[in-house]
């Protein structure tokens, strides 16, 4: 083994530091409080659309709350890589939903909208 294979393994197999744990530990909590938030406002915004017996069709969002999603629901999002679907907007789906991102002022706005709007006797 040369002194450099050596040196490398010493690296690899040396003991975890506190400070590396808790750097870790704080990083994944993060990471998962950002994950619950962004569920929470997805959630919500779908049970506004399903409380008038609807089904969410579309999620509108801004540019930077994408970029959350993507980020921290990798496992979840279906996210589409069609040249037309991107120049509409399109970026992919979530629960059924197309997700349509949108600029606006607030660049972190989450609006689920439905298919079609209630018919006349339902609510």
């Amino acid at each position: 083994m040369t002194e450099e294979q050596k040196s490398i393994e010493d690296i690899m197999e040396a003991p975890v530091s506190e400070e590396e744990r808790q750097a870790i530990l704080e990083k994944f909590i993060t990471s998962e409080v950002r994950k619950n938030r962004i569920l929470n406002l997805i959630s919500n915004e779908f049970a506004k659309v399903e409380a008038l017996n609807l089904r969410t069709a579309y999620l509108y969002v801004g540019p930077k709350f994408f970029g959350c999603m993507r980020e921290c629901l990798k496992n979840i999002l279906i996210t589409t890589t069609k040249a037309s679907d991107l120049e509409k907007g399109i970026m992919g789906k979530i629960w059924g939903a197309t997700i349509i991102c949108e600029r606006r002022e607030d660049m972190y706005f989450v609006e689920a909208r439905p298919e079609e709007e209630p018919q006349e006797g339902e609510e």
